[in-house]
């Protein structure tokens, strides 16, 4: 390995080139004669691994579908209570409580108060696995 002193590395940067400046002190070296920039590999980019989900998708979709009504129905209480709801029950609309994909989800609120509520669900055929939205 040969060893620049940083004087000859701050000439040789000083120097310009006609073809191209060294935008570095890296292509500063390398564009010494004999000397050789060690090649390093990189490792290849990959995007990272995020898990699949198992064969309860069907589940986890429905229960995503059941916490989004919530939302709506959370607003529409609000409109007439000034407050959020803390019964889920209370707070399905015919249209959610008519809807035979929401009959297995379990929806529980965790907090209900005047600027905001938690919620969570569950269904029976994902176990294990729970969905949670606050708002």
């Amino acid at each position: 390995m040969v060893a620049v002193s940083i004087v000859a590395l701050s000439l040789l940067l000083s120097i310009p080139d006609a073809n191209r400046a060294p935008s570095s002190a890296v292509d500063a070296l390398a564009a010494l004669p004999g000397v050789r920039m060690p090649r390093v590999p990189m490792p290849a980019q990959r995007l990272p691994h995020l898990p699949k989900r198992s064969g309860s998708s069907a589940a986890i979709s429905q229960i995503e579908r059941r916490l989004k009504a919530m939302v709506t129905d959370q607003e529409s209480w609000y409109a007439d209570h000034a407050s959020y709801g803390s019964n889920a029950n209370a707070l399905a609309r015919n249209t959610t409580r008519a809807d035979s994909a929401f009959s297995k989800v379990q929806v529980q609120v965790l907090y209900a108060g005047k600027k905001g509520w938690t919620a969570m669900a569950s269904h029976p055929d994902a176990p294990g696995k729970t969905c949670v939205i606050y708002v």
